[in-house]
Order: structure tokens, then sequence, then C-alpha cells
């Protein structure tokens, strides 16, 4: 989208909360009032009519974790950690672009070899426990000294969330 596209869509989302502002409330109070859901609408629309792809965010990994037999509950976790990890990969204090690239190459590398794995070895499980060993490894790459640093395991974690959202791995042999 360009500078003049979101100007445009900005200056539309301005005239959404103005008329929203300028509605009386003696006449229909629920005017005066903008749902998240009316405003995620707004802009999904505003961002196709743009021609920008939909936002699907998500959708993969939450497919891929519904494949894998995962509780609803484990894939909203898993989408939680794929937002913070995304947050943190984004703010430049959190880690510097070098570090990153490093924990990105571990990463993929790991999970890389375990696909393989799985994928040669028939009589491995799939699925939940495949995902357990995913987390079981990364754990160990977020291990140092002997004690497991948390915020990196949950970085980790996060990060091998985002690769199976990206179709860069999966939890089944399918």
């Amino acid at each position: 989208m360009t500078g003049a596209q979101l100007d445009a869509v900005y200056e539309k989302l301005l005239g959404l909360v103005n008329g929203a502002g300028r509605a009386p409330w003696s006449v229909d109070p629920d005017e005066k009032k903008l749902s998240r859901a009316d405003v995620i609408a707004f802009i999904k629309d505003q961002a196709t009519h743009a021609g920008m792809p939909p936002m699907t965010a998500g959708t993969k990994l939450k497919r891929k974790m519904t494949a894998a037999k995962m509780p609803a509950s484990d894939i909203e976790a898993a989408l939680d950690l794929r937002r913070r990890q995304r947050l943190r990969a984004l703010d430049n204090g959190y880690l510097d672009p070098a570090e990153r690239d490093k924990i990105a190459t571990s990463v993929l590398t790991l999970l890389s070899g375990l696909r393989a794995d799985l994928l040669a070895n028939p009589s491995e499980s799939d699925g939940a426990p495949f995902l357990a060993r995913c987390r079981n490894e990364l754990k160990a790459l977020a291990t140092k000294n002997g004690s497991v640093d948390h915020v990196l395991e949950g970085y980790l974690v996060g990060y091998m969330y985002e690769v199976t959202d990206r179709c860069q791995h999966t939890f089944t042999r399918a």
C-alpha cells in the first residue's frame, strides 16, 4: 500500500470516527459506538479495495495445529506466542539484527533436522508428540549452564510457530 493509499484509508477511518462522534445520543445511542469487529471489517474492506492481500496471519498455524489434533486452548496459546515473538522481533531494542539472524538460522536448522528425522522414521509419532519433541529441543537450545532461559525459550517457540505459519514447518507427515 502506498503512502497515498494509507492516507486515504486514514482519512476514511477518521470520517468513520467523526460520524460516530457527531451522532446524537437522543436519536440512536448505538450510532455513537464503533465496535472492534466493525473497525476490523472496515479496515479489511479498505485493504481489499486497495489491492492488498487479506490479513491471514496465524491461519496456517491454526490449521496445522488442528491437523496435529491439538486442543483449542493450545492453539490459542501458540497464536499468542507467535504474536509476542513477532512484536519482539520488530523491536530492535530486544535483539540486534545479527543476533536475530543467528537465532533464526539455529531454529530453522534444528526444525529442518527434526522434520527430516520424522520423515525418515515411519515409527516416530507425528502430531502432538512431534510438537512436544520440537518444543523440548528448543528448550534445550535455550538452556545455558544447566538452567533454562524461559524468555529465550518463549522467543524460540514463538519463532517456531511463526515459521510454521509461513509454511516452513509442520507437525504432521502429510
